[in-house]
C-alpha cells in the first residue's frame, strides 16, 4: 500500500488543471541564475507553488518555491521497455 501525502489530495478527487504537478510526475526545475535540475515530484502544496523533488542521479530530496523564482514543468520521459 502506498503512502498518500497529506498535502496533495488523491488525483481522482482533484479537478484536473493544466500545468498541475502531482507526486510521481517527472519534472524539470528552472531558475534564471541556476542550472536546470530534473527529478521526480515527491510532494506538492495544495496551491502548487511549492514542491519537493527527488533529484535524478541520487542527488537527494529538495524543496523548491515559485516565490524564490523557480519554475516547474512536466518533462517527457521515455517509457522503459522492460
Amino acid at each position: 500500500m502506498s503512502k498518500q501525502s497529506a498535502l496533495v489530495p488523491d488525483r481522482q478527487n482533484v479537478q484536473e488543471r493544466p500545468g498541475r504537478l502531482y507526486p510521481g510526475d517527472p519534472v524539470a526545475i528552472e531558475h534564471p541564475r541556476r542550472v536546470k535540475e530534473t527529478g521526480v515530484v515527491d510532494d506538492v502544496t495544495e496551491d502548487g507553488r511549492t514542491i519537493w523533488v527527488y533529484l535524478d542521479h541520487g542527488r537527494g530530496r529538495r524543496m523548491y518555491l515559485e516565490d524564490d523564482g523557480y519554475r516547474f514543468s512536466l518533462r517527457n520521459c521515455p517509457v522503459p521497455s522492460w
